[in-house]
């Protein structure tokens, strides 16, 4: 599933310290999951952590390059855009990684086929960079006019 969900957690990754874009991106994972999705606790359990892993690996270059605390909003961005960019293909990898392996073992299948059948398409990842880019925008709407413009954008 591809959702606005990716550009919100990676929006968070960079207008938000890393603790705090963990615990809401890992909090709002469940929340949905339990509420509007159905899904049951260990399914929803995983989901929120993958998405953690995930986003918490995709801080990694950010970190590295900027030799600690990476800077948050769009400075983060201009600052080390390479970095910054790494963090797509780094959460892309994990995430739809992770996930396949609990397809394959859930479905008695390859991980290969797995990946394959589930992420291996253009445009998987063709949604997910738009989806990462809308994010980097939200980031500087609100650094520009305000929080309310990220209220806007989740709402829709």
């Amino acid at each position: 599933m591809v959702s606005m969900g990716l550009a919100a957690n990676l929006a968070a990754l960079f207008a938000l310290p890393l603790p705090h874009a963990l615990l809401i991106s890992g909090v709002s994972v469940l929340v949905m999951d339990w509420t509007a999705h159905r899904r049951g606790a260990i399914r929803g359990l995983f989901n929120s952590a993958q998405t953690v892993l995930s986003l918490a690996l995709a801080a990694v270059p950010m970190w590295v390059t900027e030799r600690g605390a990476p800077q948050i909003g769009s400075a983060a961005f201009l600052g080390h855009p390479a970095a910054a960019l790494m963090a797509l293909p780094v959460f892309c990898i994990v995430n739809t990684g992770l996930v396949s392996v609990a397809i394959a073992l859930e479905s008695e299948r390859s991980l290969w086929r797995s990946w394959r059948e589930s992420f291996g398409f253009g445009y998987h990842y063709q949604s997910c960079a738009i989806l990462f880019f809308l994010g980097l925008g939200l980031v500087i709407a609100v650094e520009v006019v305000g929080y309310v413009c990220g209220a806007i954008a989740l709402f829709f």
